[in-house]
């Protein structure tokens, strides 16, 4: 413990930073002014022009942490809080904000295949990824429903300075896992192509000694192929990418030594087509056309373990398979004149989904979606920007939603500004919200749980202001960011208590969040950096259940910190990281089993202290990485914990100490100029 503390006050003291000529940047997003964004921008903007702040995890740092997956990525960042639930999969939250109000995009292009509110964050590989961008709070104005509590927007690396070149990693931990990846990359003139692959192999991970799995063993496989012609100032991108997810979720034998076991399978299949095009500098015209599929499936299995043999059962009546397709369609133009008091955005979306399912009424519904929205970006003095903007989404069960935003900046000493924000954000009611007709036996009861028709959207209010410094006063290169945020949630969906052996989907009472986060920043040598940063969260857990109902009115603090330790070595070309965060105790409800009845608690503190180290050989032609990851070994904590309108439910968040190591290797043609 001692030790622990002592780790935890050094780490929340320095940071150190490294700052490589080359590939090697480890430069926090506060610090990397030149970092372009595109997510909820009228155009690609540089990141201290956004007046709605973005957060990048650069490539590099991808690199150097090693993140296969969206959930490895987001394990360290600050607001978010990241669990693993049994065979649903990793889900965030920001913010205080839960799992299905968080809108995941691939280039803009929404992720689906929602189940139980969870798009698994395992299930979505990083390879050739250029950056993630996050906004915290709602931007429904600009990306619809699910964006209430924040947007994760993913931007896959169009390679293009190179005639032609391979890529080709590795990596191992010794947890079970293997990853393996390969690129290749073509360009000639205007026409660009490129192709990749990899391959994913987790053993799982049991605490107890037995045969099921605390976190389920898996294997993915992912392939993308994407062409693209390129103008000086147009371009048009055609991308196709498949990934199979198979999750293995083996059971505790019977007294005969026999096992039921259930093997999931997750197709993914999104085809998508981006055209942009620049007229005369200041017009943008941007189009996103996609089709993504969506199934999921179960195969159900008898193990005999006296002789090591699996048989697919016969009868699969109780295997379900669930399907989403959607078409998704998005048009935009601007007009950013850049010695003008204003600029323009007029965009509309629309989305047509259709999911099939033995628990979806009729087996199989669809809904449609058309939003119109538009924004200002005004400058009426010098030094102080306004951005109004509205979205109006008319849905095809007759029901539509009209979402405002405004936001406020005003820069002082240069790169220095302050901000406000309010934004409404909304969610929608999910197809199996609205058409769920599922019978389920429990003993000799059978329950039938249903959709509602008549649900009114989630939606939420949020205010935040916020502060960030950069002074060209002080010599050294530093940042400071600070906000604040209150969020009220209104129309919260959730399940009904159990009446006749029925319940179905309801709105219940409204929700709020509030919180206070500061990050700090400052490189005192060349090589080295010092950073921090805290979240004070104040959060509400409302629940309610069928066996009883129960109301925590009171507002529970959470504090969470983290810190960065990044050192440089150009000679040697490496790079350290130390990276250390901790999750506060969050408020929730346990099941005591004894009692049978259902209490107020918290969860435990979560301590997570990693180690990386990244070596550049051969003009970063190969490059070799090693990390111990979870040094303080923190095993599965299981919590019994209960949101709203869910049955209890083991979150898992970490599987103990674990080595890594890979290598990669990029065979290209020389750079061109």
């Amino acid at each position: 413990m001692l030790v622990r503390k002592m780790i935890c006050s050094v780490l929340g003291m320095f940071m150190l930073y490294s700052n490589h000529a080359q590939s090697i940047d480890t430069a926090r997003p506060s610090v990397s002014l030149g970092e372009v964004v595109v997510t909820a921008q009228f155009k690609p903007t540089l990141i201290q022009n956004a007046i709605i702040p973005v957060r990048v995890i650069s490539e590099n740092q991808l690199k150097l942490t090693g993140a296969h997956q969206l959930r490895d990525a987001l394990l360290q960042e600050l607001s978010f809080d990241i669990s693993q639930a049994s065979v649903f999969g990793g889900s965030p939250q920001i913010n205080g904000i839960s799992k299905e109000n968080i809108k995941i995009l691939v280039n803009g292009i929404p992720v689906i295949g929602r189940l139980d509110g969870v798009i698994d964050l395992n299930q979505i590989p990083l390879q050739d990824v250029r950056r993630v961008e996050i906004i915290e709070g709602p931007s429904s104005v600009y990306h619809g429903t699910d964006a209430l509590g924040g947007t994760i927007n993913i931007i896959t690396n169009t390679i293009k300075n190179i005639p032609y070149g391979i890529r080709l990693g590795f990596d191992y931990e010794s947890i079970g896992s293997k990853n393996v990846q390969l690129t290749g990359i073509w360009n000639r003139k205007k026409h660009h192509l490129q192709a990749g692959a990899n391959r994913y192999i987790f053993d799982g991970v049991s605490f107890k000694n037995q045969r099921a799995e605390d976190w389920e063993s898996r294997n993915q496989n992912a392939a993308y192929l994407e062409y693209a012609y390129l103008f000086s100032n147009s371009g048009i991108q055609f991308r196709s990418q498949v990934t199979k997810d198979n999750l293995f979720d083996l059971n505790n034998p019977d007294t005969n030594n026999v096992a039921k076991d259930i093997h999931y399978s997750t197709n993914r299949w999104v085809n998508s087509m981006n055209a942009n095009h620049q007229l005369k500098k200041n017009h943008f015209f941007n189009l996103n056309l996609a089709h993504s599929y969506y199934k999921r499936y179960q195969q159900i299995y008898t193990t005999d373990l006296k002789i090591d043999e699996s048989k697919l059962n016969s009868d699969q009546s109780s295997a379900d398979t669930t399907v989403f397709q959607t078409i998704h369609g998005k048009l935009s133009y601007s007009y950013s004149p850049e010695k003008k008091w204003y600029n323009i955005l007029l965009g509309s979306e629309w989305n047509h989904e259709t999911t099939e399912g033995k628990r979806i009424l009729n087996r199989s519904q669809a809904y449609s979606e058309f939003a119109l929205y538009s924004g200002v970006k005004l400058f009426p003095v010098k030094n102080l920007s306004l951005e109004p903007s509205m979205r109006w989404s008319s849905y095809s069960y007759d029901k539509s939603v009209l979402t405002p935003s405004v936001s406020v900046k005003y820069n002082f000493l240069q790169s220095c500004n302050v901000w406000m924000n309010y934004s409404k954000g909304f969610r929608t009611p999910t197809l199996k919200e609205l058409y769920l007709d599922f019978y389920t036996a429990v003993g000799p009861v059978t329950y039938h749980i249903t959709g509602n028709q008549e649900l009114k959207s989630e939606s939420s209010d949020q205010y935040q202001l916020g502060l960030k410094l950069n002074s060209k006063f002080i010599p050294l290169k530093h940042a400071f960011s600070a906000r604040a945020y209150y969020n009220e949630l209104h129309n919260l969906i959730a399940l009904s208590p159990i009446v006749q052996n029925k319940r179905n989907y309801i709105n219940i009472n409204q929700d709020k969040t509030y919180g206070v986060k500061w990050e700090f920043e400052i490189s005192p040598l060349k090589n080295i950096s010092i950073g921090y940063g805290h979240h004070l969260l104040w959060n509400r857990n409302d629940f309610y259940s069928s066996t009883t109902t129960q109301k925590l009115d009171e507002y529970l603090l959470s504090k969470d910190f983290n810190a960065k330790l990044n050192y440089c070595i150009p000679k040697f070309h490496s790079t350290f990281s130390l990276l250390f965060k901790q999750r506060g105790s969050r408020p929730a409800y346990a099941y005591d089993k004894t009692s049978k009845t259902y209490f107020a608690t918290k969860t435990k503190v979560i301590d997570n202290l990693d180690l990386f180290y990244l070596l550049s050989l051969w003009k970063d032609r190969i490059e070799i990485k090693m990390a111990v990851k979870n040094i303080l070994d923190q095993t599965n904590i299981e919590e019994q914990v209960l949101t709203t309108g869910s049955a209890h439910n083991s979150s898992l968040f970490l599987y103990g100490r674990t080595f890594q190591c890979g290598v990669s290797i990029n065979l290209n043609q020389k750079t061109k100029n």
